[in-house]
């Protein structure tokens, strides 16, 4: 409680202490988050136009090695501001949010899953040093206590400092982060497992993260994550 006093929680919409105080968001704030809305891809989880489209237009093209995928909120300006926030400026509050909405949202889904671990998305030791912390690790450590699974942050590791894939187009994010990951200690052979990451938007690095992990034997790959673009 004298925690809660002396660093009160930020809202990660407006920046503000968070009021009334005791939530992860303002009240007033609420209704500008994004969340997804039905129809959405089967395999990714975005929001789609027509309710008969089961795929949108990048899982419609294939390839993917993940099987199936959800994200609670919309990417757009509002939590672009919040995940900079998040990534860049140690908002490490933020997560409590983000994690919130994926268990309200998505809690049973994940669990008919019937994973056997929760594995966040490397990044690179230079900015892990740099940032001091990996986003998807918190979201991860919050995710697995949620569903009572077990977190391993020591299963994949990034070797190739990629560019910030924001900056990049749909093509040059699948060159960039091309063989940017790899097992550091196999122990997914034959397990169903959930990777955690903050943002999907063409689901390169999601799909580059699975593609490892079904080369190591997972049985099944997953994915959850805080923000999703769209996918019309």
């Amino acid at each position: 409680m004298l925690l809660g006093l002396l660093c009160p929680r930020r809202c990660p919409v407006c920046g503000d202490v968070v009021m009334p105080r005791g939530g992860y968001v303002c009240k007033e704030c609420e209704d500008k988050v994004p969340y997804v809305k039905s129809p959405t891809c089967y395999r990714c989880g975005k929001e789609v136009d027509d309710e008969r489209k089961e795929y949108c237009h990048d899982c419609s093209e294939g390839g993917f090695y993940y099987k199936r995928g959800v994200a609670p909120i919309r990417y757009n300006a509002v939590m672009k501001r919040a995940m900079e926030g998040f990534k860049y400026f140690n908002k490490r509050e933020y997560a409590d949010f983000f994690v919130e909405a994926v268990l309200e949202r998505y809690k049973e889904l994940i669990a008919s899953w019937e994973a056997d671990l929760v594995i966040p998305v490397p990044i690179h030791k230079s900015r892990l040093r740099q940032r001091g912390y990996n986003q998807a690790e918190l979201l991860a450590s919050r995710v697995s206590t949620g569903l009572g699974l077990e977190m391993r942050s020591d299963v994949l590791i990034r070797t190739k400092k990629t560019e910030v894939q924001n900056k990049l187009n749909d093509k040059e994010r699948q060159k960039n982060i091309e063989e940017a990951f790899k097992i550091n200690k196999n122990v997914v052979q034959s397990k169903r497992v959930v990777i955690i990451d903050d943002i999907y938007t063409t689901g390169s690095t999601i799909n580059a993260c699975a593609k490892v992990l079904k080369q190591a034997g997972a049985a099944d790959v997953y994915c959850v994550c805080a923000c999703i673009g769209a996918g019309y």
